[in-house]
């Protein structure tokens, strides 16, 4: 969804801590920074990445959806909150944990 820069500043620095969405200068804005620390990382994290780096992320088709969004969510957390590094090779271990998720027979 589109937003303006103030609309997607305003979702990171209220109280309910939204992402900025995709308006990259609200990602970089220090208020931002300020209010949810972890977009810092998350940004700065980004502008070392390009796509083709990093790839995309596959989608659950098996039934598991919970089982792929409670690993993404898990290990992405780690990455966001700087606990691991927000690199190409933990970027790539956590697609191919995901990757043995989507393949997973349907239960």
């Amino acid at each position: 969804m589109l937003s303006s820069f103030e609309v997607s500043k305003w979702t990171a620095v209220d109280k309910a801590h939204m992402t900025p969405g995709a308006v990259i200068a609200a990602w970089h804005d220090k208020d931002v920074w300020e209010a949810c620390p972890p977009y810092k990382n998350c940004a700065e994290g980004w502008d070392t990445l390009k796509p083709e780096q990093y790839g995309n992320l596959g989608v659950c088709y098996n039934t598991r959806r919970k089982e792929f969004d409670d690993l993404h969510d898990a290990e992405w957390q780690k990455m966001m909150y700087a606990e691991t590094p927000f690199t190409k090779e933990n970027v790539e271990a956590l697609q191919k944990k995901l990757k043995e998720v989507i393949e997973k027979p349907v239960p």
